[in-house]
């Protein structure tokens, strides 16, 4: 079986010598679509075709018609050789045939857009029309889109485009009425569309001009801030300088999500990418590694942990799958032990959040309480070496430390998480304080000359307002 696939270009005088010599072989001749000059000048020279036009009225959408026509076509060659036309060898059913890995001969022609295909001399984004839904596009670079052959494909064009670039950026149009130009946001109001109509879309150099930014902008405005001419505050910092900042910006994420304001939520996201993306810049101007790196390593990981996903492990449910998680992590980073992985665990972390997840580690191997009634007894133990330690002067520090990780198992039993549930409790000493404070005022006292059980009067009086909620 033998397939040789035709670029035809859209006028007789793009026809190649080796395409008219391909379509005189002998051969059955399929053509993806007959509204083109190549289906007259086979009618002129008196050559059979058929065309696959009849698929536009009976398919809903292009990945459907794609799919048929590679059917189609393969199933013809497969009773006898045959020459595929299409205006355009990057043509999307072209693809679909040689995906099912068949003999493919392929013969070039004029591509539809070659008009415009001299506009992008530089890095370019080709695509045709029925993929805009799929492109990510990039303000930064050109943009070259073919077959826009219908006014619902160009305003789908254009909103894709219009994610990253300015609506009223100059574009340049061909059509079968010639070329023309035209701002981006009247992409959809020409005249006509068929499958001759391409766009070309110019990368804007200039920063400020855009509303709209992708994560290549951020790249850039970062390596311009690290220049040598860039802002004297950006050029200075280091790892080690910026490391609080870091962990600030993630704890303001954090924030943002327990008061579920998703406004705040994008812009603290945008401000941890933003530390990132400054890292990494750092990183390769020190020869250390780049933001691609970066991306390259979690994505790396993403694939090797989720191997119920991407290989052959199974997970019925979510504790199966951090199982998975930490088999593939103990394997990844040659951990011997339980206590090896342990040590992994970030010490720069708040300590309440470290030790529930060490005591995860150690319940992953059998050891821990049957419940948290065992645990809750712990923690009257650990009270009791707390006020031995105190009168007796030994390391009261350690003691107090088991205390608080045993406070930490009983509230990781319980399923609460301890961190949560300590800064629950801390907001609401200050809102018990501040009403307290406030009651103090109103009755013309001064909390700073007043007894701690006169204080604890107040205090209860809140508490028991806030209880019954007035």
């Amino acid at each position: 079986m033998q397939i040789t696939v035709v670029g035809l270009g859209l006028t007789r005088g793009q026809l190649t010598m080796d395409a008219a010599d391909a379509l005189k072989s002998g051969q059955r001749i399929i053509l993806r679509t007959a509204r083109c000059d190549a289906a007259a000048w086979l009618s002129d020279e008196g050559i059979p075709y058929e065309s696959l036009d009849g698929l536009y009225e009976t398919l809903e959408d292009f990945s459907e018609l794609r799919q048929r026509a590679a059917e189609i076509v393969v199933g013809a060659a497969q009773r006898e050789p045959l020459v595929y036309g299409v205006l355009d060898l990057r043509d999307e059913t072209v693809q679909a045939i040689a995906e099912r890995g068949e003999d493919l001969r392929w013969i070039p022609g004029v591509p539809v857009d070659a008009e415009l295909t001299g506009c992008a001399c530089s890095p370019c984004q080709c695509f045709a029309a029925c993929d805009a839904g799929e492109v990510e596009p990039d303000a930064g670079q050109n943009a070259l889109v073919r077959e826009i052959s219908s006014r619902v494909l160009a305003g789908e064009v254009k909103l894709a485009l219009l994610r990253r670039y300015p609506p009223d950026l100059p574009i340049q149009m061909l059509t079968a009425q010639g070329r023309i130009s035209c701002p981006l946001c009247e992409l959809d109001r020409q005249p006509a569309y068929d499958h001759r109509t391409s766009a070309f879309i110019p990368g804007v150099a200039d920063l400020t001009r855009l509303t709209e930014y992708g994560f290549s902008q951020l790249n850039r405005i970062m390596r311009i801030l690290r220049a040598p001419d860039g802002c004297p505050w950006d050029r200075k910092q280091t790892h080690e300088s910026l490391r609080e900042t870091c962990v600030e910006e993630a704890w303001e994420v954090a924030d943002a999500i327990d008061r579920g304001n998703m406004d705040d939520l994008c812009e603290e996201l945008g401000d941890l990418l933003m530390q990132i993306t400054l890292h990494s810049e750092i990183a390769r101007q020190h020869g250390e590694f780049t933001i691609d790196d970066v991306t390259g390593s979690i994505c790396r990981k993403m694939i090797s942990r989720h191997t119920h996903i991407f290989g052959t492990d199974r997970a019925k449910d979510s504790q199966e799958v951090l199982d998975l998680w930490e088999k593939n992590k103990q394997k990844e980073k040659h951990l011997s032990s339980t206590g090896d992985s342990m040590e992994t665990v970030a010490k720069a972390m708040p300590a309440l959040m470290r030790a529930e997840k060490v005591q995860k580690k150690a319940k992953s191997v059998g050891f821990d309480w049957e419940d948290w009634r065992g645990a809750l007894e712990k923690i009257s133990e650990e009270a009791g070496e707390v006020l031995q330690a105190a009168r007796d002067g030994d390391d009261l520090a350690m003691e107090i430390g088991d205390l608080l990780f045993a406070a930490v198992n009983v509230s990781r039993l319980l399923h609460v998480s301890p961190e949560l549930a300590l800064n629950r409790s801390t907001d609401k000493f200050i809102r018990r304080f501040s009403a307290m404070e406030r009651m103090i005022r109103e009755d013309g006292k001064d909390m700073r000359e007043m007894t701690l059980p006169e204080m604890d009067v107040y205090w209860d009086r809140v508490k028991a307002e806030m209880k019954f909620g007035q």
